[in-house]
């Protein structure tokens, strides 16, 4: 994975052939797997053969990705930004995963097969896969320009905890929620410094699993907000919809989440009072009402806790350019 301008490379000679203005290719992107199901395995953070990207440090400087973006569509570049403490040093290698988790080093988890040990993750991994039909691989930089705040810590929020299966329309913008309650965050129970407690149900070893919460936000122009800051507390674990589509989810398993799904693993120590923090693409929002809704799930009947606030900023970037980008046709597995 260590020879710059791969053949897999194409170069961008024409600047005509894109939308955004291309600069120096001190960063690129040097090598790609579109359909990996048995080449370099990344056996540490989540363990499988998933899709990856390789960037390149062409300068005898190091490079801070604070305000670099990946993403797999030329029209929505900022799709995943690096963290703020990301850097790459001279003329070294970075790989990224390209599989949907949207995490970075320092998170953590503890593994879902025996023998179920805590870790933190190393690596980067963005919230998009890589199509083996082909598509566009982008590397982007932009300048912060202003953050709105769209729903601020400490919030009012409508919540429902019975312990019931909503199912998935309570996730929609019109989803009538007269009836659900209504609190200010923190949110949750057990640890003494909530704003509003929140029911479990009358049986303290069979804790209700899923706890609701809704919040609406008017924004006036969506076209100026470029991407999306998310600050999330959640104790065990939570998935986040906008406008009933899911965007993240956090500490929780793959595939179908029902109401008694438990989360992916115990959130304990400092931890539970932890702001995570998350990259979302934009394109969800709308002008005028949106709807963020999160539900909230404990690892188990028998967890003592749950924790639940929520920041959500609307980022607008300036200066946007194309660093690097290979259009690709479909991969061969």
């Amino acid at each position: 994975m260590k020879r710059p301008n791969l053949i897999l490379k194409i170069s961008l000679i024409l600047n005509a052939l894109v939308a955004l203005p291309l600069v120096a290719q001190d960063l690129v992107i040097n090598e790609f797997m579109a359909s990996n199901v048995g080449s370099y395995p990344e056996m540490y953070d989540f363990g499988d053969y998933n899709d990856w990207i390789e960037l390149y440090n062409n300068t005898p400087v190091p490079i801070n990705l604070e305000n670099y973006f990946l993403s797999d569509d030329e029209q929505a570049p900022l799709k995943w930004k690096f963290p703020a403490n990301a850097t790459l040093a001279t003329h070294a290698y970075l790989l990224i995963w390209a599989d949907g988790y949207n995490e970075v080093p320092g998170s953590p988890y503890v593994r879902d097969t025996w023998p179920w040990e805590s870790y933190t993750t190393q690596h980067y991994h963005t919230n998009f896969k890589l199509s083996q039909s082909g598509e566009d691989l982008v590397l982007s930089r932009a300048d912060i320009g202003e953050s709105l705040v769209l729903v601020a810590a400490e919030s009012p929020w409508k919540y429902l905890d019975d312990g019931s299966d909503q199912g998935s329309a309570w996730t929609d913008p019109d989803f009538d929620d007269i009836s659900w309650n209504s609190g200010l965050a923190e949110l949750g129970y057990g640890d003494g410094d909530e704003t509003t407690v929140i029911g479990f149900g009358s049986d303290g070893s069979n804790k209700y699993t899923t706890s609701y919460f809704r919040k609406a936000f008017t924004l006036d122009f969506p076209e100026n907000v470029q991407s999306l800051s998310l600050a999330l507390k959640r104790d065990d674990g939570a998935v986040v919809y906008l406008n009933g589509t899911e965007v993240l989810r956090s500490n929780m398993p793959e595939g179908d989440i029902g109401y008694v799904t438990p989360a992916s693993s115990a959130v304990a120590s400092g931890d539970e009072s932890t702001f995570f923090n998350y990259t979302l693409d934009a394109t969800e929002l709308r002008a005028g009402e949106n709807l963020i809704a999160v539900e909230i799930h404990q690892v188990s009947g028998t967890s003592s806790d749950v924790s639940f606030d929520l920041e959500l900023l609307g980022v607008n970037y300036q200066n946007t350019e194309l660093v690097d980008m290979i259009s690709y046709t479909e991969q061969l597995t």
